[in-house]
């Protein structure tokens, strides 16, 4: 056992000392890995020798035996509830932002804004408009996917009821290799010149060349759960990225 510390990006000790900014727990359970028998987004690892996670932020009952962070803390009364929440903003709008070394509290409405959070305990109800849609997850983070469909067109239909899994982890909306060919297909009637490719876990679409902001992305992906429509601009998943001197728009 050991303390465990999650707190803002970056290394002030405005951040790293301040309680509204950084949470710790004494007697935190870890477990050491000396061997990794398979991974599959290994890029991190195997490039640059490290691997960013957070640690603790599973679907653990709150008890005495309970080994994850969240769930731990919220036993021994250290947070309000066995919750989190995650306030994630797009790429295009966070730029600088994500590396601004000072306090929330020293940003404008704006930059508020442009600042991903996660929050532990509970969630800030100005991180949001509208309602919370609370779904029942027993042992498992698994739904189930009732309809997808982008624009106008399905993708997937009432009749398909493949699972989701919520994984806030995980920066990407995945499919299997079947939806995967029916969303780039249909994405790719209008983006001109967009090519996409996939492997064993992944698919990625690209177009060379052109800032995403330039491409038109206006289409709507709407997303249905327990008969609960949720909608993302497809905009809101286009990154631009740099390779090799060559500009990106990837989604």
């Amino acid at each position: 056992m050991d303390k465990i510390c999650l707190g803002m990006y970056g290394t002030s000790k405005q951040q790293t000392n301040n309680p509204k900014t950084q949470v710790c727990k004494s007697k935190q359970v870890f477990f050491k890995v000396s061997e990794v028998n398979d991974f599959d987004w290994s890029e991190q690892v195997t490039n640059r020798k490290f691997l960013n996670a957070v640690c603790g932020l599973g679907n653990e009952k709150a008890t005495d035996k309970a080994q994850g962070l969240i769930a731990s803390a919220a036993f021994h009364g250290l947070i309000d509830r066995n919750a989190y929440s995650i306030t994630l903003t797009p790429q295009k709008l966070a730029g600088d932002i994500s590396h601004d070394p000072g306090l929330p509290s020293e940003r404008s409405k704006e930059e508020i804004m442009r600042t991903s959070f996660l929050t532990i305990g509970g969630w800030d109800e100005q991180d949001y408009t509208g309602d919370i849609y609370w779904f029942g997850t027993g042992d498992k983070w698994d739904q189930v996917l009732s309809g997808f469909k982008i624009g106008n067109t399905d993708i997937v239909g009432s009749y398909d009821l493949p699972p989701v899994i919520f994984e806030m982890g995980y920066p990407y909306i995945g499919f299997s290799p079947d939806y995967f060919d029916k969303i780039s297909n249909t994405i790719s009637r209008s983006v001109p010149n967009m090519k996409c490719s996939s492997g064993e876990h992944w698919g990625m679409c690209s177009v060379a060349n052109m800032q995403c902001d330039r491409l038109g992305l206006d289409e709507i992906l709407t997303f249905t759960i327990n008969k609960h429509d949720f909608t993302i601009p497809l905009e809101n998943l286009a990154v631009d990225v740099v390779q090799d001197g060559t500009d990106y728009c990837i989604m």
